[in-house]
């Protein structure tokens, strides 16, 4: 976990009940100049092949907040 001025960055989450710890996701998280969020994008591995999925999801505030 990291955090920049008191923002999640990203968070990783790890499959334990192996003899070795494998990584199974990343989740990334994106500011605005607000400190809102405006991006999670979320890394899985696909199962079987080894290769990472990426999903995206965006979002938009109001002026208001």
């Amino acid at each position: 976990m990291f955090l920049s001025p008191n923002r999640l960055m990203f968070y990783a989450t790890y499959n334990t009940f192996r003899q070795t710890s494998t990584l199974e996701s990343t989740t990334y998280y994106y500011y605005n100049d607000l400190g809102n969020v405006t991006r999670v994008v979320r890394g899985k591995e696909h199962t079987g092949t080894g290769e990472r999925q990426f999903n995206s999801t965006s979002l938009v505030y109001a002026k208001s907040g």
